[in-house]
């Protein structure tokens, strides 16, 4: 799965101004000035019987975008941006309904095929929200992803 991880991460870097850094792993310490930033997260692998021949890996991944929620604190209500950063850098459309190019889904949908027998499988819901970590309180997006490999026995 490492190299699934690293794939995607690869994938997403240099896409987004703003974004300092993009671990593998979602981190329990993120120092403040690393944020806002994205975590490529293995969460499960999964094993089926393909067919005589092969075995299909489903790997599920969380992609998450983390910033530090303090550069909201003091901010009058309508000044509050994160919300805006996280919707617009995971989701955000244009004028015509269309995902901005740089987008995190829209980077999912353009390499939906990550390699020869490496494709994204299925996208799951988003989830946006607070998180407490050991030096911090964030706010963050997550979404799911599953990735599927066919590997010869």
């Amino acid at each position: 799965m490492y190299e699934v991880l690293l794939k995607i991460k690869e994938k997403l870097e240099g896409k987004f101004g703003g974004i300092k850094h993009i671990f593998i792993e979602d981190p329990n310490v993120i120092p403040t000035s690393s944020m806002p930033c994205i975590a490529v997260d293995p969460r499960s692998t999964s094993i089926d019987i393909a067919d005589t021949g092969r075995d299909l890996f489903e790997y599920t991944i969380d992609i998450i975008l983390i910033m530090d929620i303090t550069r909201e604190l003091g901010k009058p209500g309508n000044e509050v941006v994160g919300n805006k950063f996280l919707t617009t850098t995971m989701e955000g459309m244009d004028a015509n309904n269309k995902l901005k190019k740089n987008t995190i889904i829209s980077i999912i949908r353009e390499n939906l095929e990550l390699e020869k027998n490496l494709k994204i499988g299925n996208v799951s819901d988003i989830s946006y929200g607070p998180e407490v970590r050991q030096q911090a309180v964030t706010k963050e997006a997550k979404i799911t992803i599953i990735v599927q490999k066919f590997s010869v026995r």
